[in-house]
């Protein structure tokens, strides 16, 4: 986990983001923000994955979290793709992800992508 002051942009996460999913067999597209909130547009075969980034540019974690939180449930039109939020991996954003109910992560099926500047990628489900 991130405790230093090291800040991860969210053009640097994509750029993690895309190198991680192309490793996992994804076919990873970097968006430019032509669609609201949609970052990353990931295909593997009939698979579709979007993911929506927040970088570490605030200290105002909450409302970040919220923000991206209300970003990923605004673009969900689709309930046989996957959806995730993808953020720095720190202890503010860890805890709020933990924070979050289960029964809301569960009824959504949002997943949170912590990031770090390594270059390492964990997926959390709940």
């Amino acid at each position: 986990m991130i405790e230093t002051a090291v800040t991860l942009s969210e053009n640097k996460i994509k750029q993690i983001l895309r190198n991680y999913l192309i490793a996992l067999g994804w076919n990873a597209e970097v968006t430019h923000r032509t669609n609201y909130g949609i970052d990353i547009l990931a295909y593997r075969g009939e698979e579709e994955w979007v993911i929506s980034v927040k970088g570490d540019e605030s200290t105002d974690y909450v409302t970040s979290f919220i923000t991206i939180l209300g970003v990923a449930v605004h673009m969900m039109e689709d309930s046989k793709k996957k959806y995730s939020i993808a953020l720095p991996d720190t202890t503010p954003y860890r805890n709020l992800w933990k924070r979050l109910p289960a029964f809301a992560k569960e009824r959504t099926r949002i997943t949170a992508l912590m990031v770090n500047e390594n270059g390492t990628v964990i997926e959390f489900t709940r």
